[in-house]
């Protein structure tokens, strides 16, 4: 039951960033939910009858236990080698860029010339940087340790030195920033 519990766990971890990062609809997310529930159950139950056999063929040698622990980390080997090669695509849709470019050093080549070329401070160049990274207020103030407030007033002097109206404006600019780097400009 345990090997059903985590294997249950992991599909349903996967199948939930599935629906949020493609958007999928509601008829898809019970046919791929049901499918991975079904295979999480018949993978468990065929560990534990496994595991049952082994144990009654060879009852010293502790099977049981040892078992579906390397059963669960073989498995969780599989689900984080499927993951990794989904995660290294990119989120953006046909003809949309992303936030963050594949190349870092380019967008933070951007962010660096954007901030020097509008005045940033040091401390406001910190959160312009997370900002365009497309990070929300709350994730600033953690990140860098600050109030609510103090990063409100920071973006307020960042759009004003800027003359930009929102986030999306801000991004905006440091992907058409990217781009002519990549562009050789």
């Amino acid at each position: 039951m345990f090997s059903f519990t985590s294997f249950d766990m992991l599909s349903m971890s996967q199948l939930l960033s599935m629906i949020d990062e493609y958007k999928i609809s509601y008829p898809k997310y019970f046919a791929l939910g049901r499918l991975s529930n079904a295979a999480g159950m018949f993978l468990g139950w065929a560990l534990a009858l496994g595991v049952m056999l082994v144990d009654s063929a060879f009852p010293s040698w502790h099977l049981s236990q040892v078992l579906p622990i390397a059963m669960i980390l073989v498995l969780m080997f599989v689900v984080m080698a499927f993951s990794y090669d989904s995660m290294k695509g990119s989120n953006a849709k046909d003809g949309e860029s992303p936030a963050v470019p594949a190349a870092p050093a380019a967008w933070k080549t951007a962010c660096d010339d954007v901030c020097e070329q509008f005045a940033l401070s040091p401390r406001e160049s910190e959160v312009f940087a997370l900002c365009a990274k497309g990070r929300d207020t709350a994730y600033i103030c953690d990140e860098l340790c600050v109030s609510n407030h103090t990063v409100r007033s920071h973006i307020y002097h960042i759009y004003g030195k800027m003359d930009i109206h929102s986030q999306q404006d801000l991004i905006t600019i440091v992907e058409n920033r990217v781009q002519e780097i990549k562009a050789g400009r």
